[in-house]
């Protein structure tokens, strides 16, 4: 048996009433008004609630869920928010707050968000995490591809992680392929600082070239090479060309003006070397190069006194940086 509330308004003033069956309300624009009668500017008061009961197969009567507006703030204003609650199975008549949607229009969520477009061969989105830290997970509506899991501090503290699944279809997440902390980026599981990329940088620098004795001058158009910093490894690239000499004499000839201090380890671990290719304006020539522990300086194993006005100088090199 349904109850029917038509055209004229019928207003119910008892502190409880119990209608049994359906409410049908039929208008050109019908509403459900609740009006909290407690005049107050506290938050959380002016509230009123729609309470969802069912019975237990045992006759006992659960409070499922409820649907709650109150005042938002503490202002002599109309701000409101709109609150969503369910029983967890043990909150009796007071279910847990589950999602508020406040007077700016933003929505809090407490617990796991899911977005699930099963069946539409589109993904499933989670929001969710415990009390230290907070996860979005990603997986495939058909359980056939493995799932990501883009977390923070749910291994490593103050840190954003991305796992896979340890197998397709479940969201077993373990151990993390990427780690983001301050040490910077580190890889498969690996919580070593030592080991974490850290710089990424690309750059200019301007060259000298020097000898033992005398001079040489390089054109100022051609006395600019570059660099590329990935981690600790530097790689400079470029062409350098001489415009004049004076008498330089010597066994090398040096660029004294590398982006980075080369890194310093034990027994020469930390030295690089290869040639360089140079043109003499007749014949081509490579050169060895190297680069100490500790230095900024690159030095060209040549005899200076070979160097001539319009030599080309054409440089890869690749050192650790401390």
């Amino acid at each position: 048996m349904g109850g029917y509330i038509g055209a004229t308004a019928v207003g119910l003033t008892t502190t409880a009433a119990d209608v049994q069956g359906d409410i049908t309300s039929t208008d050109t624009t019908p509403e459900l008004i609740l009006k909290n009668t407690t005049e107050t500017d506290a938050d959380g008061s002016r509230d009123g609630k729609i309470t969802f009961k069912g019975e237990q197969s045992g006759g006992e009567e659960s409070t499922l869920a409820q649907i709650q507006s109150s005042h938002d703030g503490t202002a002599d204003d109309q701000k409101g928010d709109l609150i969503f609650k369910t029983n967890d199975g043990s909150d009796g008549a007071s279910p847990t707050e589950r999602l508020r949607i406040d007077s700016a229009g933003v929505t809090s969520v407490s617990g796991s968000l899911t977005l699930d477009n099963s069946g539409q061969s589109q993904s499933l989105v989670s929001v969710g995490g415990g009390s230290t830290n907070a996860a979005l997970t990603l997986r495939g509506s058909t359980g056939s591809a493995y799932a990501w899991q883009i977390s923070s501090n749910a291994h490593v503290a103050s840190a954003l992680e991305f796992t896979r699944s340890s197998a397709v279809g479940n969201t077993t997440f373990s151990s993390p392929k990427l780690i983001l902390d301050n040490d910077g980026l580190k890889f498969n599981g690996d919580t070593a600082a030592a080991n974490a990329l850290n710089d990424y940088e690309e750059g200019t620098f301007n060259v000298t070239l020097t000898t033992a004795g005398g001079s040489v001058t390089l054109n100022s158009v051609y006395n600019t090479m570059s660099y590329t910093k990935i981690g600790r490894q530097v790689t400079i690239f470029g062409l350098i060309i001489t415009s004049a000499v004076s008498s330089p004499t010597g066994a090398y000839a040096h660029i004294d003006t590398l982006p980075f201090t080369s890194v310093n380890l034990t027994e020469g671990s930390g030295r690089s070397g290869g040639g360089v290719f140079w043109w003499d304006g007749s014949n081509a020539h490579v050169k060895p190069w190297e680069i100490s522990e500790g230095a900024t300086r690159l030095s060209i194993y040549i005899d200076a006194t070979t160097i001539t006005a319009g030599d080309d100088f054409y440089f890869s090199c690749t050192y650790q940086t401390a």
